[in-house]
This record gives C-alpha cells, sequence and structure tokens, in this order.
C-alpha cells in the first residue's frame, strides 16, 4: 500500500478496514451498523421521564368545615357518615 497520508497509524487502520470489508456493500453495512450504534448510545443523554398517579379520597366529618370562599360557597361539601 502507498503510505498517502504519511502516518503509520492511519494506513493500518486503512489497510484493516479494507481487509474486513472487501467489497462497498459490506463496507456500507458496517457504517450503517456503526451508526445506528452510535444512535442507540446517544440516549443516554436524554432525561429519563417518569410519572405515576395515585389517587386518595378522604372523608371529612361533619362539623368540620374550613372557611367559605369569597364567594359565599364551600369549597368543597361534606356528607354526613352512613
Amino acid at each position: 500500500m502507498v503510505d498517502v497520508f504519511h502516518s503509520s497509524a492511519l494506513n493500518a487502520l486503512i489497510e484493516e478496514s479494507l481487509r474486513r470489508n472487501p467489497t462497498v456493500d459490506a463496507a456500507q453495512a458496517a457504517l450503517r451498523g456503526a451508526l445506528e450504534n452510535g444512535y442507540a448510545q446517544e440516549g443516554c443523554f436524554y432525561p429519563n421521564i417518569q410519572a405515576s398517579f395515585v389517587p386518595s379520597r378522604q372523608k371529612n366529618v361533619v362539623g368540620t368545615h374550613s372557611a367559605a370562599l369569597a364567594s359565599g360557597t364551600p369549597n368543597y361539601s361534606s356528607c354526613a357518615p352512613r
């Protein structure tokens, strides 16, 4: 092989890539696989969002009301226990 880039490390990488990918189709397939692996690893840079919902209900005892709203209506209604 001709020493085009005057770098033994770069020439070694070129020779290795030519040995492992003898055809253009094989080289393109290897490149697509490497790109997809890179895209898959980018996921760790994005925040992980999780959510949950836990509904609850509170029963109010008759006689323990909170202050009414400015409109005069109570902010909740309570039912007498059965």
